[in-house]
């Protein structure tokens, strides 16, 4: 029996009867009721970057796999595909199943009777058989992680507790504060020309959106050097449920390096009984605006994964927009040189 595309929550029982039950009796007879509740399936979306899972802050890479879950839905006459899915290329050290790369799932109709090649044009691999779907993945690299935090080695102030980002500069110039325990951030605009580098050896927990101020307070933004930007450097970075937006870097290259988009109040990060998440958890949407490094990056938001066209809704967008890589530029050029080392001198050819 196929059911039709149902809301989350629905609750479907079936039942199997017989009349008669037997060849002396024209009664009825009847099973106990089996009874489902229809889940969904969170997705997330990788806007202007690419996804790239094995590499270390130091060292040698390691095994990392890319595995998210499809769901498959008939709408029409067509066979439709919703997933995960990375705007530009996936490299991954490990295999690659479920995410499509190349945008491959991007649109309200998902991808039409998708197979896992159509989905993988942009997802790297070192096996010849790639049009063979077994073995898409296990691309070796021997780069790291970049090495954010030593951009900015100055310890700057010492901060502690609950912080605004916004309020830690009255006027727009560089800010580097640095924590040697856990710090929390409240709700907070950046201004123009502001740039706020959060150094903690703890959790940084987000508490409060972080925005960038959209539009230079109505000025529009006409010089790079006007873009404000938010640096998070912690050992753990942790996200309210309640925040739906966060304008930042998010670097968790400590010890542990663990990125998580929902508290759930797991100690070990994994989730079990009263902890496991449910439709009615983490169910904000959230996007992130900005790069991500981490050594463990755990998706929690239930959102989206909607019906019909909306099969697709993602309950997570990280988005690494331009003006990330305009501040870093600006921020290299402002505080690089190129030093002649020596001349020669040749004569003139004629």
């Amino acid at each position: 029996m196929t059911v039709g595309d149902l809301a989350v929550g629905t609750k479907l029982c079936f039942a199997f009867s017989v009349q008669p039950y037997s060849s002396s009796s024209t009664e009825w007879r009847h099973t106990a009721p089996v009874c489902l509740v229809v889940g969904k399936r969170p997705k997330v979306q990788i806007w202007g970057g690419d996804l790239v899972v094995g590499k270390s802050f130091s060292g040698s890479p390691i095994t990392s796999l890319v595995r998210t879950s499809k769901s498959i839905k008939t709408i029409g006459a067509t066979r439709n595909t919703f997933g995960s899915w990375i705007e530009y290329g996936i490299f991954a050290t490990g295999s690659v199943t479920g995410a499509a790369s190349g945008s491959g799932y991007a649109g309200p109709g998902g991808m039409a009777n998708a197979t896992d090649c159509m989905a993988s044009r942009l997802s790297f691999t070192n096996n010849n058989n790639i049009a063979l779907c077994d073995s898409i993945g296990k691309y070796t690299s021997a780069r790291s992680i970049p090495n954010v935090a030593a951009s900015f080695a100055s310890p700057g102030t010492i901060i502690s507790g609950t912080v605004t980002p916004n309020n830690l500069l009255a006027t727009s110039g560089t800010y580097i504060g640095t924590s040697s325990s856990d710090l929390v951030l409240d709700t907070s605009t950046l201004d123009p020309g502001k740039s706020v580098i959060l150094k903690a050896s703890g959790t940084v927990t987000i508490t409060g959106n972080q925005t960038y101020n959209p539009d230079n307070n109505g000025a529009k933004y006409s010089s790079a050097s006007q873009l404000p930007q938010l640096v998070i450097i912690a050992n753990k970075i942790i996200i309210k449920d309640t925040v739906t937006n966060v304008d930042a870097w998010l670097i968790a290259s400590g010890a542990d390096g663990i990125v998580e988009t929902c508290n759930t109040g797991s100690l070990t990060y994994v989730l079990s009984d009263l902890l496991k998440l449910t439709s009615d958890k983490c169910q904000t949407p959230l996007t992130v605006n900005g790069p991500v490094m981490a050594k463990q990056l755990w998706l929690r938001r239930t959102a989206g994964s909607g019906t019909d066209l909306a099969s697709g809704d993602p309950a997570e967008i990280f988005n690494l927009r331009p003006d990330a890589y305009l501040w870093a530029a600006t921020r290299a050029t402002g505080s690089g040189r190129v030093q002649t080392m020596y001349t020669t001198e040749l004569p003139p050819r004629l």
